[in-house]
């Protein structure tokens, strides 16, 4: 954990903001952060004590927090920055970079962003965005931030002779996908009052599918247990798997099968998995995996898989309208299908929720290129690949920029 200090126009006091990232620094921070996550409306489920740790502590040294004190009262905090550092190398220019993003997307957060005391934003962001520009990076990104002005107020305070700040699109599926907005319910008290704000073609498909399941005694809905929970996960990503055979490469399902698969157990951990399985006889035939954020009353859509080629059963409905029928009955306000703006997502939604992108060059490439002490075993572990890859300049390279990076440090420590 290191100190560093800050100054804002607003306030002539220096500001206490502590870099963290250590487990036992990250764990004597948890009754302030878990203060400070209750006092903020835009928090969530992705800015809690209990999802950042379980990412932290399977990736040590790759994150990091920027954490800002509360003048008045030491022992708590005003906003929190949780960021994700990595180390990047550069094959065409043959350089490394330090790059930071959102801490949250170490584990597939469906949502990133900043924690803060809503009565004290503009001042804290101003804090934050000034010990940002301060610390070593090239790269600095956060994707899926769902208010905006907190960013703009972060990159505001930025020097504007030392950074560039853009502000791209996600788009996917050759464009035609905005992955930025996110389809969503805001929930009503009843189911019929949610039925009674489709369209009469939506509400018939949805009570149509209801009572499909209602004639068939075989057709069942299956929460997981705590003696069923890993059978019926790898049961669903078997599932998931088997659909997109052939539209994805096998590497490509692979991958995403792991990264599911520590999705799944991590939220399961953490208590906040709400994973309804549809059933035919003892068939598998369709999953939707939620994150239900109790505090935030917010139930999120992560992903889902069917049974392919049964045209009888509109499974993907059928399990839709079940689990927008659970959030209603559990008292959840919100009720999120997940990324992009696909119009399937539609026969369900009745609003969006559009999230933020924003991403921050350093102008001064130098400064850029220099390697912070922290990143020295990423670089020693990427310089090693490059010799066993027998890549000569790359390596030369990688070796004479962190031979220059050692002097540098020792030169301040002297």
């Amino acid at each position: 954990m290191n100190d560093m200090t800050a100054m804002t126009a607003q306030d002539d006091a220096p500001l206490q903001i502590e870099l963290v990232d250590d487990m036992p620094a990250m764990k004597r921070l948890r009754p302030a952060w878990d203060a400070l996550l209750r006092k903020d409306p835009d928090s969530g489920f992705y800015l809690s004590w209990d999802w950042m740790a379980s990412l932290f502590e399977v990736h040590p040294g790759s994150w990091c927090v920027l954490c800002l004190r509360d003048p008045e009262d030491p022992r708590a905090l005003c906003a929190v920055l949780p960021m994700r550092r990595r180390l990047y190398w550069s094959r065409s220019r043959r350089v490394f970079q330090a790059q930071l993003a959102a801490a949250s997307r170490l584990g597939m957060g469906e949502y990133t962003g900043i924690l803060c005391d809503p009565a004290r934003e503009r001042w804290a962001m101003a804090a934050l965005g000034l010990a940002l520009g301060q610390m070593d990076w090239s790269h600095f990104e956060i994707k899926y931030e769902p208010t905006g002005r907190r960013l703009r107020m972060l990159a505001a305070a930025l020097p504007k002779a030392g950074f560039n700040v853009t502000w791209p699109p996600h788009r996917i599926n050759g464009g035609k996908t905005d992955q930025l907005v996110v389809p969503q319910i805001e929930l009503p008290d009843t189911m019929e009052a949610y039925y009674a704000s489709l369209s009469a073609n939506r509400r018939q498909k949805l009570t149509r599918a209801r009572r499909q399941m209602e004639a068939d005694p075989s057709i069942q809905s299956r929460l997981p247990t705590p003696e069923t929970f890993h059978a019926m996960r790898d049961d669903v990503l078997a599932l998931w798997r088997k659909r997109w055979e052939g539209d994805l490469s096998s590497a490509r399902i692979e991958y995403l099968t792991a990264q599911y698969a520590l999705f799944l157990d991590r939220v399961w951990n953490i208590g906040a998995l709400y994973m309804p399985t549809l059933w035919q006889g003892e068939e598998m035939i369709g999953a939707l995996s939620h994150v239900a954020d109790r505090d935030g009353r917010r139930m999120t859509s992560v992903f889902g898989a069917r049974r392919m080629g049964n045209e009888k059963l509109d499974i993907g409905r059928l399990q839709r309208g079940l689990a927008i029928e659970h959030a209603i009955d559990e008292g959840f306000r919100f009720y999120d299908l997940g990324h992009g703006d696909e119009t399937y997502k539609y026969n369900f939604a009745t609003g969006d929720r559009k999230l933020a992108y924003m991403e921050v060059t350093r102008r001064n490439m130098k400064a850029a290129h220099m390697i912070p002490p922290e990143y020295l075993g990423s670089a020693m572990r990427r310089l090693r690949r490059l010799i066993d890859r027998e890549d000569i300049k790359g390596a030369t390279a990688a070796a004479a920029q962190i031979e220059k990076a050692l002097a540098a440090w020792q030169q301040n420590r002297g």
